[in-house]
């Protein structure tokens, strides 16, 4: 078989094998997977901790967002009378999200 040609965006190439039995599941068979970037074992605990708080303060961001809006639309100057209430939430959505992270 010829190899591929593939663009370096592609992560992975997945077929579907068809079910050997009648109403068995359809068998998953990974053709080519990128291998993931290596860190060095000294910073490991540094990239685990950058991509969390990355992760983190997307998440949070992007909740105070769409509660801002939210207080906004209610009330006028609805984002100054809800802002401590909208970035706790927001804080908390963003821990969570940090916490659920794996890397």
């Amino acid at each position: 078989m010829e190899t591929l040609k593939l663009d370096k965006s592609v992560k992975r190439v997945i077929a579907l094998k068809a079910p050997s039995v009648e109403g068995g599941a359809a068998e998953v068979v990974t053709l080519y997977r990128k291998a993931p970037g290596k860190v060095s074992r000294p910073m490991r605990k540094a990239n685990r901790f950058v991509v969390r708080v990355g992760v983190g303060e997307q998440a949070g961001l992007s909740e105070y967002l769409k509660l801002h809006g939210a207080s906004n639309d209610k009330k006028k100057n609805g984002w100054l009378r809800d802002l401590r209430k909208n970035l706790g939430k927001a804080r908390k959505v963003g821990r969570k999200a940090a916490k659920r992270t794996k890397v």
